[in-house]
């Protein structure tokens, strides 16, 4: 008897272990001098899961988070940040003031999305988040005067991203909404983001689980769980290629991979440390994914804003993105600027948007000369013209006396001979009539 009473409580006290949150080990903590930074990377965006348990508990410990993205908003390149639901614990005005001053840092600075998880209240987080700052970051919404469901389109080098936030445990409706959405997008790489989808086997969240908002499974006016947003949304647009959520407590970040029913790839994450934050106190964790310049190589790191440490070899990973090229270019005009020998521009506008693509044109041609003038582009022919030749130079003869340039040299003579012939007559006469006298 007393060996079973002993038993039982070895059981109980093992289900009391197994039912209690397990506090981080030190060596699940990487200092960053001990880690290969991530260096290679055009951008990146930031995901903060579910932030309950420090909103609520540890309220100063929420703008560890916020106060970190500012100050590395240039230093990493952060593009966009996203809220994975359960910005609070009970949905109170406390809460929800210290949610909206953290948010506000981000205001101008960086766009962001706020999404509903199951403990936000839609009408209190929409008292505080339906201003005119937070709606003008977004192209439209699925009910006039509330933020719950939102959409936007950002361009990041040569990608067009269309961010889109959809409600937790979204009625059919809601998700017809963002169906139209992303099909009148459809050059647009689509990340949607919602609180409850993925579980931690990496499988959507089904009817027979216990977090599943829809327990009958069906897909009503009412609300939706993760099966049903994958049956009825992601699959089915091509372009769809990430989907972030929360909601189900998960130490490491989850990423696993689904094909679409077109055969692309569609990477599924579950970003929510929730219970790290219960059991050893705030975290401040997000979850940063680098992006490289053609958008194809991600890097994903865990960190910590309150320990700034990384968190987990599991949760450093990089993958391949397969290209993704959506636009079609097929009629091309010239810009006007090509001659016949001189290269130039030309231009077209994408098959199914309004894209458009310039690009590098040879000459058109040879000039076709008619009349001196180009009938290809009117391009007038250079005639040249022959200039008349100059008449030689009679070379100087080297016998003829030089010449004074103040007069002939005969003059030189003559006049000096003359001279004395009067001059002699004149002087004998002078002396003649001296000697009578």
């Amino acid at each position: 008897m007393k060996r079973m009473m002993s038993l039982v409580c070895i059981l109980a006290m093992l289900a009391t272990i197994l039912v209690l949150p397990v506090a981080a080990a030190d060596t699940d903590w990487i200092d960053p001098a001990n880690k290969t930074p991530v260096t290679d990377y055009a951008y990146s965006f930031v995901a903060v899961g579910d932030t309950q348990n420090v909103c609520q508990k540890e309220p100063e410990k929420m703008a560890k988070i916020y106060d970190w993205i500012v100050a590395n908003v240039e230093s990493k390149k952060i593009k966009y940040v996203f809220g994975m639901g359960d910005v609070t614990n009970g949905s109170s005005i406390k809460e929800w003031t210290v949610a909206k001053e953290e948010h506000a840092k981000l205001d101008g600075l960086v766009p962001y999305s706020v999404l509903r998880g199951n403990h936000d209240v839609s009408f209190d987080m929409n008292k505080f988040f339906v201003t005119d700052t937070y709606k003008a970051q977004f192209e439209g919404f699925y009910e006039e005067g509330k933020v719950d469901n939102s959409w936007r389109t950002i361009t990041i080098g040569e990608v067009d991203y269309l961010m889109l936030t959809i409600d937790y445990a979204p009625k059919k409706a809601i998700l017809d909404w963002a169906g139209e959405i992303i099909a009148a997008h459809p050059h647009h790489r689509v990340i949607i983001s919602t609180h409850c989808y993925l579980y931690r086997d990496g499988n959507t969240v089904n009817k027979d689980s216990q977090y599943a908002p829809d327990p009958s499974g069906k897909l009503t006016e009412k609300m939706s769980n993760g099966d049903q947003i994958w049956d009825y949304l992601v699959r089915k647009h091509e372009n769809i290629f990430m989907v972030l959520s929360g909601h189900i407590a998960c130490d490491d970040v989850l990423m696993t991979e689904a094909k679409g029913d077109h055969g692309n790839t569609v990477y599924q994450f579950l970003i929510d440390p929730q219970d790290l934050d219960n059991s050893i106190g705030a975290t401040g964790m997000v979850a940063i994914l680098y992006f490289s310049e053609d958008g194809k190589k991600v890097t994903v790191e865990q960190y910590s804003t309150v320990r700034e440490q990384f968190y987990r070899n599991e949760s450093q990973f990089s993958f391949e993105i397969p290209e993704y090229a959506p636009h079609s270019f097929t009629n091309y005009v010239s810009d006007g600027n090509t001659t016949c020998q001189t290269p130039g521009t030309e231009t077209a506008k994408c098959d199914g948007c309004e894209k458009t693509d310039t690009r590098e044109c040879a000459a058109v041609a040879e000039h076709n000369y008619v009349n001196d003038v180009c009938s290809v582009c009117g391009d007038a022919r250079q005639v040249e013209t022959t200039a008349p030749a100059e008449t030689p130079s009679t070379p100087e003869d080297p016998t003829e006396e030089p010449k004074d340039e103040k007069g002939s040299p005969i003059l030189f003579i003559v006049i000096p001979v003359a001279l004395i012939a009067i001059a002699v007559p004149v002087v004998l006469l002078v002396v003649k009539k001296g000697k009578k006298k």
